[in-house]
């Protein structure tokens, strides 16, 4: 995550909105708040966006609303999705403002489709970047997990033993944990 927040070049007081609050949204979240960005959290569940709170969101919501037309100045500096499906996707372009930057970070299946208008794109100076696995944010990323300003144990919200694992799969089904 380390990678996809040095994508977006996010800067101190930021507006950044980060789509899908799950461990790798939780991440980017907690990434762009210690530094300085004021973070939007937006996801479908109640527990995950709850959960961005303690990583350091300003706001959650299950739906987002930037409030007017981005090439206005309505809408966010830095988006990233980390859902990966073509539906959020699609709606992150939509969120940032004029001469702002959309990182998809969440896998896409490999047969999804993205609908862009090139003519929004040009009007509204869009930066659209993704990212990938990148083993050169390690040594930053060991900087980040010895400095302590992000619990991260709070990613894990289960543990179980082998022999329970029916319950594991259990919530996983659910969509009632993280890690």
């Amino acid at each position: 995550m380390v990678h996809a927040v040095n994508v977006g070049q996010v800067k101190n007081s930021d507006r950044v909105l980060v789509i899908g609050a799950g461990p790798i949204g939780l991440m980017v979240t907690a990434l762009c708040a210690t530094s300085g960005a004021v973070v939007d959290v937006c996801d479908i569940n109640e527990m995950r966006r709850l959960k961005a709170l303690e990583f350091g969101a300003a706001s959650i919501t299950d739906k987002v609303n930037v409030g007017g037309d981005p090439v206005l100045g309505f809408g966010y500096d830095v988006v990233f999705e980390c859902v990966g499906l073509a539906t959020t996707m699609t709606a992150s372009l939509g969120y940032a403002k004029a001469g702002g930057t959309v990182v998809w970070v969440g896998v896409a299946k490999p047969d999804a489709v993205v609908p862009v208008s090139p003519f929004d794109v040009y009007r509204r100076e869009l930066t659209i970047k993704s990212t990938y696995t990148n083993p050169f944010g390690m040594e930053q990323a060991v900087k980040i997990l010895c400095d302590k300003k992000v619990d991260w144990h709070k990613l894990i919200s289960h543990t179980f033993n082998i022999k329970d694992f029916d319950k594991a799969w259990q919530v996983f089904q659910q969509n009632s944990g993280l890690k």
